[in-house]
């Protein structure tokens, strides 16, 4: 399993030294599984009271029970998920544990808060409807398997259920975190409703554990009633669930590490294409490295020996062109001289005679 290979390697994340802020995390989950519990197995011990004896009474149970528990899942994930990641499940926290973002230390941490909120909401539920019997009713919305299914049945009920519920978790609130408790609570509906006529749907070990403790507790009840030899698949199925999700998740980010994405690799395409153009119009004041890096690799005396030949080339020019001048404009005095002796001895030939 690669999940187990990483906690091996891997290093676990310190989330424990700042204990302020993991007592708030356990504050906020305590709570915030209590509450959980509470108001959904209370809607199991309402609708027990006053459908169990219609006609269809125990079908007519299963949406008011699922969408209570939907709801109140998705209220408080919106809730308490800023302060703790809003797990109130057993489960949720062993599946982030796998996942490499919890230590061991703070799971163990959140477990015990999970429980202790769990066996708190049940004794609450049963304080609050004391006077309709001595012994919790509907034994608190506890979940028992259907005696026509084997603990087989039942184990695989509950990994599938739990698996479609940890998965929902984990994409979404990687993916779109902002709006993740909508499907989850949506999720945990679902499941709900598929469950509740076979296992109770358990799907948190959490909710399981407070109402069949609490229950063993009254007058009349014994606890095989409650606890019976299949209580296993309430952990284990949710376990399971939580390893293989957690080994999807990393797989899944894998091979999204190994293969790039074709848009990104458009993208880069598109963007070096572009870079050509700007070069191709940039003509010759860009010049690429293959093409600078003659003049770079030019020794600074080098440099200052063309530059010298130039200037002692210059300095020549401008001698040369000076001699010219010189003898143009000597030649130039000479044939001046020479017309105006010409001039003299035609004055002379044209003077008249006496």
């Amino acid at each position: 399993m690669l999940c187990i290979y990483r906690l091996i390697k891997t290093p676990a994340p310190d989330d424990t030294a700042n204990g302020k802020k993991i007592l708030k995390e356990c504050a906020a989950e305590f709570f915030g599984t209590a509450i959980f519990v509470y108001f959904g197995t209370l809607s199991a011990v309402s609708t027990g009271s006053i459908l169990s004896s219609a006609e269809f009474g125990d079908v007519a149970r299963i949406f008011p029970i699922a969408f209570c528990f939907g709801v109140s899942i998705l209220s408080l994930v919106y809730t308490i998920g800023p302060i703790s990641g809003g797990h109130m499940n057993p489960g949720v926290s062993l599946m982030t544990f796998f996942k490499g973002e919890m230590s061991l230390l703070k799971l163990i941490a959140y477990w015990s808060v999970q429980l202790f909120g769990s066996m708190a909401a049940s004794a609450w539920v049963w304080l609050s409807v004391y006077h309709m019997s001595n012994d919790p009713p509907s034994f608190l919305g506890a979940t028992t398997l259907d005696p026509d299914l084997s603990s087989g049945n039942g184990f695989l009920l509950e990994l599938m259920g739990s698996f479609f519920f940890y998965f929902v978790i984990s994409e979404c609130a990687s993916k779109i975190p902002q709006f993740a408790p909508i499907p989850i609570g949506l999720s945990l509906t679902v499941a709900h409703i598929c469950l509740i006529p076979f296992t109770g749907c358990g799907v948190n070990p959490a909710r399981t554990f407070g109402p069949a403790v609490v229950s063993c507790f009254g007058y009349n009840v014994q606890c095989s009633d409650v606890i019976a030899s299949s209580w296993w698949i309430y952990w284990i199925g949710p376990f399971v669930a939580s390893l293989l999700v957690a080994e999807f998740s990393i797989i899944q980010n894998w091979m999204v590490s190994v293969v790039p994405d074709e848009k990104d690799d458009d993208r880069n395409i598109a963007a070096k294409q572009h870079m050509d153009n700007d070069d191709d119009l940039s003509g010759d004041d860009n010049l690429s490295e293959e093409e600078a890096a003659p003049v770079k690799d030019i020794p600074i005396k080098e440099e200052t020996t063309i530059t010298q030949e130039v200037v002692t080339e210059k300095e020549e020019a401008v001698k040369h062109t000076n001699v010219r001048a010189s003898l143009i404009s000597g030649t130039m005095d000479h044939l001046g001289d020479v017309d105006m002796d010409m001039n003299d001895d035609d004055n002379v030939n044209n003077k008249p005679k006496l």
